[in-house]
């Protein structure tokens, strides 16, 4: 453990003292020992400090195929900072002073993808698993019939246009209508 100052260093009578300690950023408790000595008697004072504090909620967030973000919630004594090594993901932070942040992650083009995202806090780490659903796939076309005389088709068939290759035959009972002029 580390002490950066003691206060006061030298004092007669009785009294108190105060111990300052730096930061503890390494994650895991700590513990020191000062020496406290007066007219050859000495007493031995231990120190504790908690590790840095942080906690995440959630620690897994799903998304669809699309484009799409969450909110996360982040406890802790100390600074902390998000980072992924996903390029697909991203992050912003709610605001300064903000116990929260964004994961952002693009759309998928692809198969199925599972990434994180570590908030780091002193020494401690917290990871995020990131799942995100594999791209639709584009529906088959319907292939669709039409009945014809012979059954059913497949596929439509345009009806072929005849064009007349004769004059007709005047019939008594015929007539050609005469144009308006």
């Amino acid at each position: 453990m580390s002490i950066s100052d003691i206060v006061p260093r030298n004092q007669s009578g009785d009294g108190s003292f105060s111990v300052f300690a730096r930061v503890n950023n390494t994650g895991n408790q700590r513990t020191g020992t000062i020496m406290a000595t007066s007219g050859g008697v000495t007493e031995e004072i231990t120190v504790t400090q908690s590790a840095a504090a942080l906690s995440i909620y959630p620690n897994s967030i799903s998304f669809g195929e699309g484009e799409d973000s969450a909110t996360i919630t982040v406890t802790s004594d100390l600074d902390w900072m998000p980072t992924s090594n996903e390029p697909w993901l991203n992050f912003v932070r709610l605001g300064p002073g903000s116990n929260s942040f964004r994961v952002h992650a693009s759309a998928n083009t692809g198969n199925q993808r599972i990434g994180t995202v570590t908030v780091t806090s002193g020494g401690v780490r917290q990871t995020i698993t990131v799942i995100q659903s594999a791209r639709l796939s584009t529906p088959t076309p319907v292939r669709t019939r039409t009945p014809t005389p012979w059954g059913w088709n497949p596929t439509p068939t345009p009806v072929p246009t005849i064009a007349p290759t004769a004059t007709p035959t005047p019939q008594p009972w015929l007539w050609t209508p005469t144009p308006v002029s």
